[in-house]
């Protein structure tokens, strides 16, 4: 409601197409992209690591595989880095990353909106000082 409100009185505001979609469907916090990583499962798709039996977690030696990296970056706050580095997941990976990678992806599409909004009022209200 308040999307369409603001798209009607100030008709092609910057970044109010991006809020279009998340108003009808909502987005998912940080919190929740976090909490629902399907780190295990990318790690298993990489070869990063096998779970025996459901509970037996064996890692390979050597360098580490791309999870660890999309993990702390999610820890730190910085979704675009976490949604870059899953866009850069190959085959399987990528195949068991990709209802995440929607969700993070409509999440920072949101927040791009917001903040193309945010300096457009910001630059509108110095304007008007």
């Amino acid at each position: 409601v308040e999307v369409a409100n603001l798209s009607r009185l100030w008709p092609g505001a910057p970044g109010i197409a991006a809020l279009a979609e998340p108003a009808r469907t909502g987005a998912p916090t940080l919190d929740q992209l976090t909490a629902t990583f399907p780190g295990d499962a990318i790690r298993a798709a990489t070869g990063e690591a096998q779970l025996l039996f459901g509970i037996i977690r064996v890692e390979r030696d050597g360098t580490p595989g791309p999870t660890p990296a999309i993990e702390a970056a999610l820890e730190a706050g910085d979704l675009a880095a976490a949604v870059t580095a899953t866009r850069a997941l190959s085959g399987e990976a990528r195949t068991v990353a990709a209802p995440w990678l929607t969700r993070a992806e409509a999440r920072l599409s949101m927040e791009r909106g917001l903040a193309s909004l945010a300096d457009a009022l910001s630059r509108a209200e110095e304007t008007n000082r």
